[in-house]
């Protein structure tokens, strides 16, 4: 969402706001591995009904033919459940794309998680703190093929 923002901004006149999202975007990368080659996207799939339990699709970016937000209408996903978060657990989105977190790092994620919401609401980024921790019910697939 925050490439997204940075890419579009400055059709939009916002390149002071650009530079600072372009600084928090590079912060973000090393604290989630979301920066580096080997790097995932986490995918929501949706139906025209709510899923519960919640969907959850990490992809290694790698594996995309091209962005996510390219893609339009229907897409068959087969895929495999990989984890289940049963009810009442929670997860932090950021696991499902880098791995196991210490004890410290949940607590460091939990503390910030407020105010990363609230100044990227302030922002106008609708974000909430259900987009970066997972409350169970949800399955944690692995994707094994997409097609159109």
């Amino acid at each position: 969402m925050l490439r997204s923002l940075v890419e579009v901004g400055p059709q939009f006149g916002e390149d002071v706001a650009v530079k600072d999202l372009k600084d928090i975007l590079q912060i973000w990368g090393l604290i989630s591995g979301t920066g580096s080659a080997d790097a995932a996207t986490l995918l929501q799939p949706v139906t025209t009904e709510d899923q519960r339990p919640r969907l959850l699709l990490p992809v290694p970016q790698k594996d995309l033919e091209v962005k996510v937000d390219d893609v339009l209408g229907e897409v068959t996903v087969v895929a495999q459940v990989e984890k289940i978060i049963d009810e009442g657990e929670n997860y932090q989105a950021i696991r499902l794309l880098r791995g196991p977190a210490t004890t410290l790092e949940r607590n460091a994620i939990d503390e910030a998680l407020p105010s990363l919401v609230e100044a990227l609401g302030e922002m106008s980024i609708d974000i909430s703190e259900d987009d970066i921790v997972i409350n169970g019910p949800a399955l944690l697939l692995r994707a094994i093929c997409c097609y159109r």
